[in-house]
């Protein structure tokens, strides 16, 4: 049996804070943006409105973004991440209207996060030199790249990095060691991430990967696995826990208490788990805000 707390954790619930970036006009749900807008609006409103952070919008849809949001006038504050493309430039421009027009209207919006992508780590330094340093800038790049000269380059401009965990095929999934490699890298160089695709669940385990009622099933990583993973790195554990944990898929092995989160013979404390959040694994990004929150009940962790 899954032991818990009866009362909510405070250690979960520091891990929890601020931990979903809304990704809902991304596969696997799709939203079109009005339907996106509305679940983000909602979901500000939720008891778990603590666990939400910014809605994820490429950069060159922020005019249909600002559309949409006219629909929900009393919304107030909200913090968008935009994403660049190949367009640079261009997307930069898209990002300083939105933001000029939220300063105008008195909503409080902002686009206060920039997230682009790097094939090389010259890319990345060139895509940072342009994109303005008042923002939080996430640089990503394939899971499969040795991540030392990326992070070299994104610690150089005072940045962060993104790793994809997974897509809508079972080969979009990155290996463990893949993961284990860019977290040890990170921690190493004291870089922080955020990580996004294949997170909708807490714990390891195969999944639909869509939400088609037939759609394949392949193993994904789970949040809690992932962050876990980094709190473990952090506190000086070895490759071969760091492995196992990220591959853990046992509700059994985890013991959630208040001050403390446990896997096996380790303790996570709330503070240890505050400052990974702080210093290290600043959040995920899901195309469902729901998802990831009902597994932990159903789990009997929250």
């Amino acid at each position: 049996m899954v032991q818990h707390a009866v009362t909510p954790s405070i250690a979960l619930e520091t891990l929890l804070e601020n931990l979903v970036d809304y990704a809902g006009l991304f596969p696997p749900a799709a939203l079109d943006m009005a339907a996106a807008v509305a679940e983000f609006d909602r979901a500000s409103r939720s008891d778990d409105r603590r666990v939400l952070a910014r809605f994820v919008v490429p950069a060159g849809r922020l005019e249909e973004f600002i559309r949409a949001m006219e629909q929900h006038p009393e919304a107030r504050g909200w913090r968008l991440s935009a994403l660049i493309g190949e367009d640079l430039p261009g997307d930069l421009l898209h990002i300083a209207a939105a933001n000029a027009y939220f300063g105008r209207n008195g909503s409080g919006h902002e686009v206060d996060c920039v997230e682009c992508r790097a094939a090389t780590p010259q890319q990345a330094t060139e895509r940072l030199t342009l994109i303005p340093a008042t923002f939080l800038r996430f640089v990503e790049f394939a899971a499969a790249a040795e991540p030392g000269p990326f992070l070299d380059a994104i610690e150089a401009a005072d940045a962060f990095a993104k790793l994809r965990m997974g897509g809508i095929t079972a080969g979009a999934f990155p290996p463990a060691a893949h993961v284990a490699r860019f977290l040890e890298a990170c921690i190493a160089r004291r870089v922080a991430f955020k990580a996004t695709a294949g997170l909708h669940h807490p714990l390891r385990g195969a999944y639909r990967l869509t939400y088609a009622p037939d759609a394949d099933r392949a193993g994904m990583y789970g949040y809690l696995n992932l962050f876990l993973a980094a709190a473990l790195l952090r506190a000086g554990g070895s490759e071969d826990e760091t492995h196992a944990l990220l591959m853990e898929h046992e509700p059994s092995a985890f013991r959630i208490t208040d001050d403390a989160i446990h896997w096996g013979a380790h303790r996570f404390s709330t503070s240890a788990l505050a400052e990974l959040r702080r210093e290290t694994a600043l959040g995920v990004g899901s195309c469902s805000f729901q998802e990831p929150l009902d597994d932990l009940h159903a789990l009997g962790f929250r």
